[in-house]
């Protein structure tokens, strides 16, 4: 029998099985101890099988973790991965969200946009189709759900970015490149990126005030530069608004904040573990993912003298700059097997975001035998590969807009 909000495996129907509200949560608790049943029972020489036939809704924060996933199981089992889908609203969503698009089969797809406001129009042409997952693409497109009142914004799009991905990863692992080089190119694909990005999510961006939108185009270009430059692999991203709730999420199957400090500090030296050496040994051996997330931001701070960056962003959403309208709040951070949850609620009392002394408030809340749902530091039972982000974002000022940028 299938449970609601859940992600099982079925040894008899040898499936995976997803189930009611896909939440992230529900992803990162269930589907990687389903799968790792599944590799216990048949072996790595067996592809699973995903389906997605009783699922009522996906989160959007959701979305770009199931592309990362199906690079993960493309890279060991050399083939797309079979995916069972009905004609419901939860295929809707995916489908008008391009899903389908990313992860089937090669193919461009264009869009027409009028991003100025000047009756010209755009045509926004994407190359797609990695061909992570093979499903029925005669279930695509027939819905007769035109009276069910719609959960979510039908102008989301989710996109894969791999333009010259590994450019600045293959230079960052030679041994003839200096930091500042590194460093302008980095400024580089930061502004080559923000108009490509603008005009991917025009139809969501358009409908925020001017300030919102400014933000939330300044947000989703950074953390997507951070990932094409770092993660050494494809990254996707997905941008959700419905009334005044703004999702974003980011996620790649990289080499992770760890191997990066590692290459880093064996190229320019220099030291990584300042916040790791406010901690003890043990402390260090067991929360090391922990740390590694918290050493991320702590770089981030440093360099955030000079642009924004990931550090930059928690600020933000923790309202640690009132110049930006918003309400509440929260970002997620996970890496491997950790999930740290920040919320500008819960660090209202401090003045300014420290990475050392937010690292030591969060453990010192921590407390193993609490439910892992109801917690801001997550320990999962099993790795997912690379950075994944999550932001979601309450403004002050909602309204409708239809201008263009100034």
């Amino acid at each position: 029998m299938i449970e609601d909000n859940i992600i099982q495996y079925d040894d008899e129907a040898k499936k995976i099985y997803f189930a009611g509200n896909i939440t992230s949560f529900v992803f990162y608790n269930q589907l990687f101890t389903a799968l790792r049943e599944h590799y216990r029972v048949n072996g790595v020489s067996v592809a699973p099988i995903f389906s997605f036939v009783h699922v009522v809704r996906f989160d959007p924060l959701v979305v770009p973790n199931l592309i990362s996933l199906g690079f993960i199981l493309k890279s060991i089992h050399k083939n797309s991965t079979c995916l069972e889908i009905a004609s419901t609203n939860a295929t809707k969503f995916l489908d008008n969200g391009w899903f389908f698009k990313a992860v089937g089969s090669k193919s461009v797809y264009s869009e027409e946009l009028d991003i100025d406001g000047s009756g010209i129009v755009h045509t926004i042409k994407q190359a797609t189709g990695y061909e992570l997952y093979d499903f029925e693409p005669k279930m695509l497109g027939f819905y007769n759900f035109s009276n069910v009142s719609k959960p979510y914004n039908p102008d989301h799009r989710v996109y894969v970015y791999n333009e010259d991905s590994y450019s600045y990863y293959s230079k960052f692992i030679q041994k003839d490149v200096s930091e500042e080089e590194l460093g302008i190119i980095r400024s580089e694909k930061y502004q080559e990126l923000k108009p490509i990005v603008e005009k991917r999510y025009w139809n969501i961006l358009k409908t925020l005030s001017d300030n919102n939108r400014c933000t939330i185009l300044d947000i989703l270009t950074e953390i997507i530069t951070n990932a094409v430059l770092y993660s050494g692999s494809h990254c996707s991203a997905m941008l959700q608004t419905k009334d005044n709730i703004t999702k974003i999420s980011i996620s790649d199957c990289g080499v992770g904040f760890e191997y990066s400090f590692k290459k880093r500090q064996g190229k320019f030296g220099g030291d990584y573990t300042k916040v790791f050496k406010k901690f003890s040994s043990e402390e260090q051996e067991k929360y090391k993912n922990f740390l590694y997330i918290f050493e991320a931001l702590q770089y981030s701070k440093e360099k955030s003298v000079a642009r924004d960056n990931l550090y930059t962003l928690v600020a933000v959403v923790l309202r640690k700059n009132d110049n930006y309208g918003i309400e509440e709040g929260t970002i997620r951070i996970h890496y491997n097997d950790t999930q740290v949850i920040m919320t500008s609620k819960r660090c209202l009392k401090c003045n300014k975001f420290a990475p050392d002394v937010c690292a030591k408030c969060l453990l010192s809340h921590y407390n193993p035998a609490n439910e892992v749902s109801t917690s801001n530091l997550r320990f999962f039972d099993g790795r997912f590969s690379g950075i994944h982000v999550e932001v979601e974002i309450k403004f002050k000022d909602y309204e409708i807009k239809t201008n263009t940028l100034r």
